[in-house]
């Protein structure tokens, strides 16, 4: 009985020890291997990390966000503009895919070149 709660517990905390599993995002796609994000990064210094979440969120519902209570009890509406923060991430066909990595391969020769020269 005791080995059964001591695996169960194990698992337990395996499985809520696990890193959430995320994409590199290199402007405005999907990096398509490491190579092409450490690139992306040396040109621009930046790089968009997203989490990918396998649990939806429930829907909120924006009337009753909208709908607070003020400090005298009454509901009053709550109008906010909002900046556009979520934008859109394209897939890359193969052809885009296999141009970026030719890309990748020029500019790693190319780096070899020079420093066989220099």
């Amino acid at each position: 009985m005791r080995l059964v709660i001591v695996l169960t517990f194990t698992l337990f905390f395996v499985s809520n020890c696990t890193k959430p599993r995320t994409v590199l995002i290199c402007g405005d796609h999907i990096c398509i291997n490491k190579a092409e994000a450490n690139q992306y990064f040396e040109e621009n210094l930046s790089l968009e990390v997203k989490l990918i979440d396998k649990k939806k969120l429930p829907m909120i519902d924006l009337i009753e966000l909208n709908l607070r209570q003020n400090d005298l009890g009454d509901k009053a509406i709550n109008v906010y503009s909002k900046e556009k923060t979520k934008k859109e991430v394209r897939a890359l066909s193969s052809i885009e895919i296999n141009e970026i990595k030719k890309n990748i391969k020029n500019k790693k020769n190319n780096k070899k070149i020079t420093k066989k020269k220099k």
